[in-house]
């Protein structure tokens, strides 16, 4: 696989030794200069952050992360937008919801394949972002086959309401695409619709969760779960 142009910096963070090890590994092939700065513990992480030097990709494993609102807060911060990737035993809801609510632009199982998860890796690098696809709709009290109904939305539906709601069961299913970072060619391809449909889909998609880019969008998805789980 291609390799990154530049110098590369990673902030690894687990507890786990041999973990660390096997990672640095992988991390290594990104570019052709990767420096890899393995942590042990989440003040470590917090205090790197804070003492830099900034970098480009912080991979930290989520039974790290203190539970505590005033934790979160605080990686929320020292983080810069859109590096931080969430690595995890268990894809529980509220496990992707703690990773969302501390600003995580990943979140990838550790039993995923290597090439899952240096996919997921690069995608976020590029600037996107990934969460398993079937996770944008189980959060909060949403189950998988609500993703299968098709919604009708009134104009004047309550603006409180889940933003997920309000879209459609194709919108869902290319918000699900979006999510894995395909781009709205492959969207095209992969469902049997125009380029020019797709772009219709993505419009409208952005217009009722309220964002301004697709990685908004697929937050946005997951938002409500996140600021109900912020606020224990």
């Amino acid at each position: 696989m291609t390799r990154l142009p530049g110098p590369l910096t990673v902030n690894l963070a687990d507890e786990l030794a041999l973990f660390r090890v096997g990672m640095a590994h992988l991390l290594g092939g990104l570019a052709e200069t990767v420096t890899v700065r393995e942590l042990a513990a989440f003040a470590e992480l917090l205090r790197q952050l804070d003492e830099g030097p900034v970098a480009d990709l912080v991979v930290c494993d989520l039974a790290l992360i203190p539970r505590a609102n005033e934790a979160r807060q605080a990686l929320r911060q020292a983080l810069p937008p859109g590096r931080l990737v969430i690595m995890a035993v268990s894809d529980r809801p509220e496990d992707v919801r703690l990773a969302v609510s501390v600003g995580a632009a990943g979140f990838v199982l550790k039993t995923s394949e290597v090439p899952v998860i240096m996919g997921a890796i690069r995608l976020v690098l590029a600037g996107g972002t990934y969460v398993p696809a079937r996770h944008l709709w189980e959060t909060g009290e949403r189950k998988r086959d609500r993703a299968e109904r098709p919604c009708i939305v009134s104009v004047h539906e309550d603006e409180t309401a889940d933003p997920a709601a309000r879209l459609t069961a194709r919108q869902r299913h290319v918000l699900d695409l979006l999510a894995q970072g395909m781009s709205n060619k492959d969207i095209a391809k992969q469902l049997g619709l125009t380029e020019g449909t797709v772009k219709v889909h993505v419009t409208s998609i952005l217009r009722k969760l309220k964002a301004t880019s697709r990685l908004q969008a697929v937050i946005a998805a997951l938002g409500s779960g996140a600021e109900k789980d912020n606020r224990r």
